[in-house]
């Protein structure tokens, strides 16, 4: 149920170190990494890596719209401050 997720993902808030993410993007590569920086040491973790759309805005809004649409909602849900926050 809903209330079940939603004391599941309290009780992992609670449990996660608090991080921030850095985001880096390799040109020559055309992706998007992603990193956990934790508050407490400094230390970088790899959350993600997103390969870039091949075509740009303008050929393809639509596709830009659901990456960008993936992107960000895939930083919310991994964020504990931004789960608290927005209460999801």
């Amino acid at each position: 149920t809903k209330e079940y997720r939603k004391g599941i993902i309290n009780v992992m808030d609670n449990l996660l170190p608090e991080y921030d993410h850095l985001i880096e993007i390799k040109k020559d590569e055309r992706k998007i990494y992603i990193y956990r920086l934790f508050k407490k040491n400094n230390k970088k973790q790899l959350f993600t890596c997103v390969e870039l759309p091949q075509k740009t805005f303008d050929q393809d809004k639509e596709a830009f719209k659901r990456f960008a649409e993936l992107l960000g909602e895939n930083l919310l849900i991994d964020s504990p401050l931004a789960r608290k926050l927005l209460g999801i």
